[in-house]
């Protein structure tokens, strides 16, 4: 399990990535899937510390799995 400064870090490294300008106008979805597969593995990690928050914490991880599911589908015939 991640330690409490390397799910920060992670988290600081999905927000910069999700955050990070881009051009106007509806977004290309290989731009979603680039972003997608840059923060999967931080997302991988931080999962089971997630697990932890009391009372939520397995629902939240339980919504992330589903998504993560969900973009695994659209993105796996998407170029990078």
């Amino acid at each position: 399990m991640a330690t409490d400064q390397e799910m920060l870090e992670a988290l600081d490294q999905i927000e910069n990535i999700l955050t990070a300008p881009e051009p106007a106008g509806i977004p290309d979805i290989s731009v979603r899937c680039r972003q997608y597969k840059r923060i999967r593995p931080m997302l991988e990690g931080i999962i089971p510390a997630l697990g932890q928050i009391p009372v939520y914490g397995k629902q939240i991880v339980l919504v992330i799995r589903f998504l993560i599911q969900i973009a695994d589908l659209v993105c796996s015939g998407v170029d990078p």
